[in-house]
Protein backbone atom coordinates (compact mmCIF):
# COMPACT_ATOMS: atom_id res chain seq x y z
CA UNK A 1 0.00 0.00 0.00
CA UNK A 2 2.87 2.32 0.78
CA UNK A 3 4.34 1.76 -2.65
CA UNK A 4 1.01 2.53 -4.30
CA UNK A 5 0.47 5.62 -2.15
CA UNK A 6 3.90 7.02 -2.99
CA UNK A 7 3.76 6.17 -6.69
CA UNK A 8 4.31 9.09 -9.06
CA UNK A 9 3.67 8.58 -12.80
CA UNK A 10 6.40 9.49 -15.22
CA UNK A 11 5.97 12.42 -17.59
CA UNK A 12 5.39 10.00 -20.48
CA UNK A 13 2.73 8.04 -18.58
CA UNK A 14 1.02 11.24 -17.43
CA UNK A 15 1.01 12.57 -21.02
CA UNK A 16 -0.56 9.38 -22.35
CA UNK A 17 -3.32 9.57 -19.74
CA UNK A 18 -4.02 13.23 -20.53
CA UNK A 19 -4.11 12.60 -24.28
CA UNK A 20 -6.37 9.56 -23.78
CA UNK A 21 -8.76 11.60 -21.62
CA UNK A 22 -8.86 14.39 -24.17
CA UNK A 23 -9.61 11.95 -26.99
CA UNK A 24 -12.32 10.29 -24.90
CA UNK A 25 -13.94 13.65 -24.05
CA UNK A 26 -13.77 14.79 -27.67
CA UNK A 27 -15.44 11.60 -28.84
CA UNK A 28 -18.18 12.01 -26.25
CA UNK A 29 -18.87 15.56 -27.42
CA UNK A 30 -18.84 14.42 -31.03
CA UNK A 31 -21.27 11.58 -30.26
CA UNK A 32 -23.65 14.02 -28.61
CA UNK A 33 -23.38 16.35 -31.60
CA UNK A 34 -24.04 13.46 -33.99
CA UNK A 35 -27.15 12.35 -32.10
CA UNK A 36 -28.46 15.92 -31.87
CA UNK A 37 -27.91 16.58 -35.59
CA UNK A 38 -29.61 13.28 -36.42
CA UNK A 39 -32.69 14.31 -34.43
CA UNK A 40 -32.83 17.56 -36.39
CA UNK A 41 -32.44 15.63 -39.64
CA UNK A 42 -35.29 13.27 -38.75
CA UNK A 43 -37.52 16.19 -37.72
CA UNK A 44 -36.76 17.99 -41.01
CA UNK A 45 -37.64 14.85 -42.98
CA UNK A 46 -40.91 14.47 -41.08
CA UNK A 47 -41.75 18.09 -41.91
CA UNK A 48 -40.92 17.40 -45.57
CA UNK A 49 -43.18 14.32 -45.48
CA UNK A 50 -46.39 16.14 -44.56
CA UNK A 51 -45.49 19.53 -46.03
CA UNK A 52 -44.00 18.58 -49.40
CA UNK A 53 -44.02 14.86 -50.21
CA UNK A 54 -47.65 14.28 -49.27
CA UNK A 55 -48.69 17.42 -51.16
CA UNK A 56 -46.79 16.95 -54.42
CA UNK A 57 -45.92 13.23 -54.55
CA UNK A 58 -48.75 11.41 -52.81
CA UNK A 59 -49.45 9.41 -55.96
CA UNK A 60 -45.97 7.89 -55.56
CA UNK A 61 -47.07 6.44 -52.23
CA UNK A 62 -46.25 9.27 -49.82
CA UNK A 63 -49.48 9.09 -47.87
CA UNK A 64 -49.42 10.69 -44.44
CA UNK A 65 -51.03 10.26 -41.06
CA UNK A 66 -49.64 12.02 -37.98
CA UNK A 67 -47.82 9.48 -35.79
CA UNK A 68 -49.03 8.93 -32.25
CA UNK A 69 -46.82 9.77 -29.28
CA UNK A 70 -45.68 6.16 -28.96
CA UNK A 71 -44.96 5.87 -32.70
CA UNK A 72 -42.97 9.09 -32.61
CA UNK A 73 -41.07 7.93 -29.52
CA UNK A 74 -40.26 4.60 -31.14
CA UNK A 75 -39.01 6.34 -34.29
CA UNK A 76 -36.63 8.57 -32.38
CA UNK A 77 -35.54 5.66 -30.18
CA UNK A 78 -34.57 3.53 -33.20
CA UNK A 79 -32.84 6.48 -34.87
CA UNK A 80 -30.91 7.21 -31.68
CA UNK A 81 -29.69 3.62 -31.41
CA UNK A 82 -28.32 3.88 -34.94
CA UNK A 83 -26.68 7.23 -34.15
CA UNK A 84 -25.14 5.82 -30.96
CA UNK A 85 -23.31 3.09 -32.90
CA UNK A 86 -22.35 4.99 -36.07
CA UNK A 87 -18.66 5.68 -36.76
CA UNK A 88 -17.75 9.27 -35.93
CA UNK A 89 -15.00 9.65 -38.51
CA UNK A 90 -13.68 8.16 -41.73
CA UNK A 91 -11.20 5.75 -40.17
CA UNK A 92 -11.79 2.98 -42.71
CA UNK A 93 -13.78 2.00 -45.80
CA UNK A 94 -16.74 0.80 -43.75
CA UNK A 95 -17.17 4.30 -42.29
CA UNK A 96 -17.98 5.77 -45.70
CA UNK A 97 -20.45 3.00 -46.59
CA UNK A 98 -22.25 3.17 -43.23
CA UNK A 99 -22.43 6.96 -43.36
CA UNK A 100 -24.11 6.88 -46.77
CA UNK A 101 -26.57 4.18 -45.72
CA UNK A 102 -27.41 6.03 -42.51
CA UNK A 103 -28.20 9.32 -44.26
CA UNK A 104 -29.94 8.04 -47.40
CA UNK A 105 -31.56 4.81 -46.16
CA UNK A 106 -31.70 4.33 -42.39
CA UNK A 107 -33.06 7.66 -41.11
CA UNK A 108 -35.44 8.25 -44.09
CA UNK A 109 -36.83 4.71 -43.78
CA UNK A 110 -37.53 5.09 -40.06
CA UNK A 111 -39.04 8.56 -40.45
CA UNK A 112 -41.15 8.10 -43.59
CA UNK A 113 -42.42 4.59 -42.81
CA UNK A 114 -43.76 5.67 -39.43
CA UNK A 115 -45.56 8.60 -41.07
CA UNK A 116 -47.46 6.63 -43.70
CA UNK A 117 -51.24 6.30 -43.56
CA UNK A 118 -51.27 2.66 -42.53
CA UNK A 119 -51.53 0.35 -39.54
CA UNK A 120 -47.86 0.81 -38.80
CA UNK A 121 -47.57 -1.27 -35.63
CA UNK A 122 -48.82 -4.49 -37.20
CA UNK A 123 -47.29 -3.90 -40.64
CA UNK A 124 -43.90 -2.27 -40.25
CA UNK A 125 -42.67 -2.12 -36.65
CA UNK A 126 -41.18 -5.65 -36.58
CA UNK A 127 -39.29 -4.98 -39.82
CA UNK A 128 -38.13 -1.55 -38.60
CA UNK A 129 -36.81 -3.09 -35.38
CA UNK A 130 -35.04 -5.69 -37.53
CA UNK A 131 -33.57 -2.87 -39.63
CA UNK A 132 -32.25 -1.21 -36.46
CA UNK A 133 -30.76 -4.53 -35.30
CA UNK A 134 -29.15 -5.32 -38.66
CA UNK A 135 -27.69 -1.86 -39.14
CA UNK A 136 -26.37 -1.46 -35.60
CA UNK A 137 -24.80 -4.92 -35.69
CA UNK A 138 -22.98 -3.86 -38.88
CA UNK A 139 -21.75 -0.70 -37.13
CA UNK A 140 -20.60 -2.57 -34.02
CA UNK A 141 -18.89 -5.44 -35.84
CA UNK A 142 -16.91 -3.15 -38.14
CA UNK A 143 -15.66 -1.30 -35.07
CA UNK A 144 -14.77 -4.23 -32.81
CA UNK A 145 -13.74 -7.05 -35.15
CA UNK A 146 -10.80 -5.24 -36.67
CA UNK A 147 -7.99 -3.61 -34.70
CA UNK A 148 -6.64 -1.17 -37.25
CA UNK A 149 -2.85 -0.86 -37.49
CA UNK A 150 -1.12 2.48 -37.76
CA UNK A 151 -2.67 4.57 -40.56
CA UNK A 152 -0.78 4.41 -43.83
CA UNK A 153 -0.29 7.06 -46.49
CA UNK A 154 0.96 4.62 -49.12
CA UNK A 155 -0.56 5.05 -52.55
CA UNK A 156 -0.64 2.49 -55.40
CA UNK A 157 2.53 2.57 -57.46
CA UNK A 158 3.06 3.59 -61.08
CA UNK A 159 2.44 0.09 -62.40
CA UNK A 160 -1.00 0.03 -60.79
CA UNK A 161 -1.87 3.47 -62.17
CA UNK A 162 -0.55 2.44 -65.59
CA UNK A 163 -2.83 -0.61 -65.67
CA UNK A 164 -5.81 1.52 -64.64
CA UNK A 165 -4.98 4.05 -67.36
CA UNK A 166 -4.81 1.27 -69.96
CA UNK A 167 -8.15 -0.19 -68.88
CA UNK A 168 -9.64 3.30 -68.79
CA UNK A 169 -8.50 4.03 -72.35
CA UNK A 170 -9.67 0.69 -73.75
CA UNK A 171 -13.06 1.03 -72.04
CA UNK A 172 -13.50 4.60 -73.31
CA UNK A 173 -12.81 3.49 -76.90
CA UNK A 174 -15.27 0.57 -76.66
CA UNK A 175 -17.98 2.80 -75.17
CA UNK A 176 -17.41 5.53 -77.75
CA UNK A 177 -17.80 3.20 -80.74
CA UNK A 178 -20.77 1.47 -79.14
CA UNK A 179 -22.67 4.68 -78.30
CA UNK A 180 -21.20 7.32 -80.62
CA UNK A 181 -24.57 7.93 -82.28
CA UNK A 182 -26.33 9.06 -79.08
CA UNK A 183 -23.67 10.94 -77.09
CA UNK A 184 -25.17 14.16 -75.68
CA UNK A 185 -25.40 16.20 -72.49
CA UNK A 186 -29.06 15.59 -71.68
CA UNK A 187 -30.96 18.21 -69.73
CA UNK A 188 -32.80 17.19 -66.57
CA UNK A 189 -36.02 17.02 -68.57
CA UNK A 190 -34.54 14.59 -71.09
CA UNK A 191 -32.61 12.18 -68.87
CA UNK A 192 -35.06 9.29 -69.21
CA UNK A 193 -35.01 9.46 -73.00
CA UNK A 194 -31.21 9.48 -72.87
CA UNK A 195 -31.16 6.51 -70.52
CA UNK A 196 -33.36 4.58 -72.91
CA UNK A 197 -31.05 5.44 -75.80
CA UNK A 198 -27.98 4.45 -73.77
CA UNK A 199 -29.41 1.20 -72.46
CA UNK A 200 -27.07 -1.77 -72.07
CA UNK A 201 -26.78 -3.79 -75.27
CA UNK A 202 -25.20 -6.87 -73.68
CA UNK A 203 -23.70 -8.09 -70.40
CA UNK A 204 -20.12 -7.26 -71.44
CA UNK A 205 -20.99 -3.63 -72.22
CA UNK A 206 -22.95 -3.40 -68.99
CA UNK A 207 -19.91 -4.35 -66.91
CA UNK A 208 -17.70 -1.94 -68.84
CA UNK A 209 -20.11 0.93 -68.19
CA UNK A 210 -20.40 0.34 -64.45
CA UNK A 211 -16.70 -0.26 -63.86
CA UNK A 212 -15.70 2.66 -66.05
CA UNK A 213 -17.83 5.10 -64.05
CA UNK A 214 -17.72 3.55 -60.56
CA UNK A 215 -14.16 2.17 -60.39
CA UNK A 216 -11.72 3.35 -63.06
CA UNK A 217 -12.70 7.02 -63.21
CA UNK A 218 -12.81 7.43 -59.39
CA UNK A 219 -9.36 5.81 -59.10
CA UNK A 220 -7.82 8.34 -61.49
CA UNK A 221 -9.69 11.24 -59.91
CA UNK A 222 -8.69 10.26 -56.37
CA UNK A 223 -5.05 9.51 -57.21
CA UNK A 224 -4.82 12.81 -59.06
CA UNK A 225 -6.20 14.79 -56.13
CA UNK A 226 -4.02 13.13 -53.48
CA UNK A 227 -0.80 13.16 -55.51
CA UNK A 228 -1.60 16.49 -57.20
CA UNK A 229 -1.27 14.98 -60.65
CA UNK A 230 -3.70 17.17 -62.50
CA UNK A 231 -3.87 15.08 -65.67
CA UNK A 232 -5.18 12.11 -63.66
CA UNK A 233 -7.78 14.36 -62.03
CA UNK A 234 -8.92 15.66 -65.40
CA UNK A 235 -9.15 12.13 -66.81
CA UNK A 236 -11.27 11.03 -63.85
CA UNK A 237 -13.62 13.99 -64.33
CA UNK A 238 -13.75 13.34 -68.07
CA UNK A 239 -14.66 9.68 -67.49
CA UNK A 240 -17.68 10.57 -65.34
CA UNK A 241 -18.89 13.30 -67.69
CA UNK A 242 -18.37 11.04 -70.71
CA UNK A 243 -20.51 8.39 -69.07
CA UNK A 244 -23.20 10.98 -68.42
CA UNK A 245 -23.39 11.64 -72.16
CA UNK A 246 -24.26 7.95 -72.61
CA UNK A 247 -26.93 7.20 -70.00
CA UNK A 248 -27.51 10.52 -68.15
CA UNK A 249 -27.06 9.06 -64.66
CA UNK A 250 -27.12 11.98 -62.23
CA UNK A 251 -25.02 10.11 -59.69
CA UNK A 252 -22.22 9.58 -62.19
CA UNK A 253 -22.30 13.27 -63.09
CA UNK A 254 -21.99 14.23 -59.41
CA UNK A 255 -19.19 11.78 -58.50
CA UNK A 256 -16.34 14.20 -59.42
CA UNK A 257 -17.88 17.02 -57.37
CA UNK A 258 -18.61 14.84 -54.36
CA UNK A 259 -15.21 13.12 -54.29
CA UNK A 260 -13.46 16.48 -54.70
CA UNK A 261 -15.57 17.98 -51.90
CA UNK A 262 -14.81 15.01 -49.64
CA UNK A 263 -11.10 15.31 -50.40
CA UNK A 264 -10.94 18.96 -49.36
CA UNK A 265 -13.12 18.43 -46.30
CA UNK A 266 -10.96 15.53 -45.10
CA UNK A 267 -7.65 17.30 -45.72
CA UNK A 268 -8.34 20.97 -45.02
CA UNK A 269 -10.92 21.07 -42.22
CA UNK A 270 -10.52 20.54 -38.48
CA UNK A 271 -11.44 17.45 -36.46
CA UNK A 272 -15.11 18.28 -35.94
CA UNK A 273 -15.67 19.33 -39.55
CA UNK A 274 -14.13 16.05 -40.75
CA UNK A 275 -16.59 13.95 -38.74
CA UNK A 276 -19.53 11.97 -40.13
CA UNK A 277 -21.82 14.45 -38.37
CA UNK A 278 -21.04 17.04 -41.05
CA UNK A 279 -22.82 15.35 -43.99
CA UNK A 280 -25.83 14.74 -41.74
CA UNK A 281 -25.82 18.45 -40.87
CA UNK A 282 -25.47 19.36 -44.56
CA UNK A 283 -28.48 17.25 -45.55
CA UNK A 284 -30.43 18.71 -42.64
CA UNK A 285 -29.76 22.23 -43.90
CA UNK A 286 -30.80 21.26 -47.44
CA UNK A 287 -34.06 19.68 -46.27
CA UNK A 288 -34.88 22.65 -44.02
CA UNK A 289 -34.12 25.05 -46.88
CA UNK A 290 -36.51 23.16 -49.14
CA UNK A 291 -39.17 22.99 -46.42
CA UNK A 292 -39.05 26.74 -45.91
CA UNK A 293 -38.99 27.87 -49.53
CA UNK A 294 -40.69 24.87 -51.20
CA UNK A 295 -41.52 25.45 -54.83
CA UNK A 296 -41.20 29.21 -54.41
CA UNK A 297 -37.95 29.60 -56.33
CA UNK A 298 -35.96 27.54 -58.88
CA UNK A 299 -33.16 26.66 -56.44
CA UNK A 300 -35.38 25.25 -53.69
CA UNK A 301 -37.56 23.55 -56.31
CA UNK A 302 -34.51 21.84 -57.80
CA UNK A 303 -33.21 20.59 -54.43
CA UNK A 304 -36.69 19.54 -53.37
CA UNK A 305 -37.13 17.32 -56.40
CA UNK A 306 -33.65 15.88 -56.85
CA UNK A 307 -32.37 15.73 -53.27
CA UNK A 308 -35.35 15.56 -50.90
CA UNK A 309 -37.64 13.53 -53.17
CA UNK A 310 -35.39 11.38 -55.32
CA UNK A 311 -32.17 10.97 -53.33
CA UNK A 312 -33.56 10.70 -49.79
CA UNK A 313 -37.29 10.02 -49.71
CA UNK A 314 -37.66 7.36 -52.41
CA UNK A 315 -35.12 5.05 -50.70
CA UNK A 316 -37.04 5.63 -47.46
CA UNK A 317 -40.37 4.78 -49.12
CA UNK A 318 -39.09 1.68 -50.91
CA UNK A 319 -38.81 -0.28 -47.65
CA UNK A 320 -42.58 -0.16 -47.05
CA UNK A 321 -43.35 -0.80 -50.72
CA UNK A 322 -41.18 -3.91 -50.89
CA UNK A 323 -42.66 -5.04 -47.58
CA UNK A 324 -46.24 -4.64 -48.80
CA UNK A 325 -45.68 -6.37 -52.14
CA UNK A 326 -43.62 -9.38 -51.10
CA UNK A 327 -45.09 -10.18 -47.67
CA UNK A 328 -46.75 -13.53 -47.13
CA UNK A 329 -46.53 -15.98 -50.02
CA UNK A 330 -44.51 -13.57 -52.16
CA UNK A 331 -41.27 -13.70 -50.16
CA UNK A 332 -38.42 -14.51 -52.53
CA UNK A 333 -36.10 -16.27 -50.05
CA UNK A 334 -33.28 -14.79 -52.13
CA UNK A 335 -34.31 -16.69 -55.27
CA UNK A 336 -33.92 -13.40 -57.20
CA UNK A 337 -30.13 -13.65 -56.74
CA UNK A 338 -28.22 -15.44 -59.47
CA UNK A 339 -26.76 -18.65 -58.08
CA UNK A 340 -29.26 -19.01 -55.26
CA UNK A 341 -32.00 -19.41 -57.89
CA UNK A 342 -30.45 -22.79 -58.72
CA UNK A 343 -31.54 -24.10 -55.31
CA UNK A 344 -34.57 -21.97 -54.37
CA UNK A 345 -37.72 -21.66 -56.47
CA UNK A 346 -39.22 -18.21 -57.13
CA UNK A 347 -42.43 -17.35 -55.28
CA UNK A 348 -45.48 -18.60 -57.22
CA UNK A 349 -47.01 -15.12 -57.19
CA UNK A 350 -44.17 -13.71 -59.29
CA UNK A 351 -42.77 -16.74 -61.12
CA UNK A 352 -44.58 -15.87 -64.35
CA UNK A 353 -44.04 -12.12 -64.11
CA UNK A 354 -42.23 -10.87 -67.22
CA UNK A 355 -39.78 -8.82 -65.12
CA UNK A 356 -38.68 -11.64 -62.79
CA UNK A 357 -36.06 -11.68 -61.20
CA UNK A 358 -35.72 -7.86 -61.42
CA UNK A 359 -37.60 -6.87 -58.28
CA UNK A 360 -37.39 -3.16 -59.07
CA UNK A 361 -39.42 -3.54 -62.26
CA UNK A 362 -41.94 -5.77 -60.46
CA UNK A 363 -42.44 -3.09 -57.81
CA UNK A 364 -42.68 -0.43 -60.51
CA UNK A 365 -45.33 -2.43 -62.33
CA UNK A 366 -47.34 -3.08 -59.16
CA UNK A 367 -47.32 0.43 -57.66
CA UNK A 368 -47.06 2.60 -60.77
CA UNK A 369 -48.54 0.39 -63.48
CA UNK A 370 -45.43 0.75 -65.61
CA UNK A 371 -43.09 -2.13 -66.44
CA UNK A 372 -40.43 0.35 -67.55
CA UNK A 373 -40.33 2.06 -64.14
CA UNK A 374 -37.46 0.51 -62.19
CA UNK A 375 -38.27 1.09 -58.52
CA UNK A 376 -34.90 -0.28 -57.45
CA UNK A 377 -34.11 -0.28 -53.75
CA UNK A 378 -31.38 -0.72 -51.17
CA UNK A 379 -30.17 -4.00 -49.72
CA UNK A 380 -32.48 -3.84 -46.66
CA UNK A 381 -35.52 -3.70 -48.95
CA UNK A 382 -34.48 -5.92 -51.87
CA UNK A 383 -32.21 -8.43 -50.13
CA UNK A 384 -33.97 -8.01 -46.81
CA UNK A 385 -37.68 -7.47 -46.30
CA UNK A 386 -38.61 -8.76 -49.79
CA UNK A 387 -36.61 -11.93 -49.28
CA UNK A 388 -37.64 -13.04 -45.79
CA UNK A 389 -39.41 -10.25 -43.94
CA UNK A 390 -37.83 -9.07 -40.66
CA UNK A 391 -35.54 -12.11 -40.63
CA UNK A 392 -34.27 -11.17 -44.09
CA UNK A 393 -33.52 -7.62 -42.91
CA UNK A 394 -31.28 -8.97 -40.15
CA UNK A 395 -29.56 -11.31 -42.61
CA UNK A 396 -28.98 -8.36 -44.95
CA UNK A 397 -27.36 -6.45 -42.09
CA UNK A 398 -25.13 -9.40 -41.20
CA UNK A 399 -24.13 -9.84 -44.85
CA UNK A 400 -23.28 -6.15 -45.05
CA UNK A 401 -21.24 -6.44 -41.85
CA UNK A 402 -19.31 -9.44 -43.18
CA UNK A 403 -18.36 -7.64 -46.39
CA UNK A 404 -17.38 -4.46 -44.55
CA UNK A 405 -15.20 -6.30 -42.02
CA UNK A 406 -13.38 -8.10 -44.85
CA UNK A 407 -13.04 -4.81 -46.73
CA UNK A 408 -11.50 -3.08 -43.69
CA UNK A 409 -9.06 -5.91 -43.12
CA UNK A 410 -8.07 -6.05 -46.78
CA UNK A 411 -7.54 -2.29 -47.11
CA UNK A 412 -5.11 -2.10 -44.17
CA UNK A 413 -1.81 -0.78 -45.48
CA UNK A 414 -3.40 1.45 -48.11
CA UNK A 415 -3.73 5.20 -47.81
CA UNK A 416 -6.80 5.77 -45.65
CA UNK A 417 -7.78 8.81 -47.70
CA UNK A 418 -7.49 6.88 -50.98
CA UNK A 419 -9.59 3.99 -49.64
CA UNK A 420 -12.37 6.21 -48.29
CA UNK A 421 -12.67 8.23 -51.50
CA UNK A 422 -12.61 5.36 -54.03
CA UNK A 423 -15.15 3.39 -52.02
CA UNK A 424 -17.68 6.24 -52.13
CA UNK A 425 -19.28 5.22 -55.50
CA UNK A 426 -19.63 1.64 -54.24
CA UNK A 427 -21.25 2.77 -51.00
CA UNK A 428 -23.63 5.12 -52.78
CA UNK A 429 -24.68 2.30 -55.13
CA UNK A 430 -25.79 0.35 -52.05
CA UNK A 431 -28.33 3.06 -51.21
CA UNK A 432 -30.25 2.09 -54.35
CA UNK A 433 -29.07 -1.42 -55.16
CA UNK A 434 -28.99 -4.93 -53.76
CA UNK A 435 -25.80 -6.10 -52.06
CA UNK A 436 -25.33 -8.95 -54.55
CA UNK A 437 -25.61 -6.52 -57.48
CA UNK A 438 -23.20 -4.01 -55.96
CA UNK A 439 -20.65 -6.72 -55.17
CA UNK A 440 -20.62 -8.08 -58.72
CA UNK A 441 -21.40 -5.08 -60.90
CA UNK A 442 -20.35 -1.94 -59.02
CA UNK A 443 -16.95 -2.84 -57.62
CA UNK A 444 -17.71 -4.37 -54.22
CA UNK A 445 -15.84 -7.62 -54.85
CA UNK A 446 -13.31 -5.90 -57.12
CA UNK A 447 -12.06 -3.64 -54.32
CA UNK A 448 -12.10 -6.48 -51.81
CA UNK A 449 -9.82 -8.56 -54.03
CA UNK A 450 -7.56 -5.65 -55.02
CA UNK A 451 -7.10 -4.50 -51.43
CA UNK A 452 -6.42 -8.06 -50.24
CA UNK A 453 -4.09 -9.26 -53.01
CA UNK A 454 -2.14 -6.12 -53.86
CA UNK A 455 -0.53 -3.74 -51.38
CA UNK A 456 0.99 -0.37 -52.31
CA UNK A 457 4.38 -1.40 -50.91
CA UNK A 458 4.53 -4.48 -53.14
CA UNK A 459 5.09 -4.63 -56.85
CA UNK A 460 2.57 -6.37 -59.05
CA UNK A 461 5.33 -8.80 -59.96
CA UNK A 462 5.38 -10.04 -56.36
CA UNK A 463 1.64 -10.68 -56.59
CA UNK A 464 1.63 -12.29 -60.04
Amino acid sequence: MKLVRNYRPSIEEFSRVVVSDRIHNTQNYLRQIFIGVTWLYAAALHWAHFGYLNTYWEYYGFSYRPPSFFELALTFFLITIGAATMPLGYARASSMVLMLLYIVVYVPTMTITMGLDADRWSLYVPSLIALCAGFTVACILTRWMFNEPMPSDKMPNETFIGIVLSLFGISAIILFFNYREILTFASLDDIYQQRAAGAVTNLFIGYIKTYFSNVLSPILLTAGLIQRRHYLTLLGVFGCLFMYTIDAQRTVFLIPFIITGLYFSLTKFGYYLRSTAMPVALFTVIVLFCNIFGEGNPISSFFSKYVVFRTISLPGLSFSQYHDLFKGDGLTWWSHIRGIDLFVNPPPAFYAHPAWPNLGYIVGDYFYGNLENNANANLFAGDGVAAAGPFGVVIAGLSLAGWLVLLDRASAGWSRLFVVLVIFPVGFSLTNGHLSTVLLSFGGLFWLMIFAIYKPNRSLGDVL
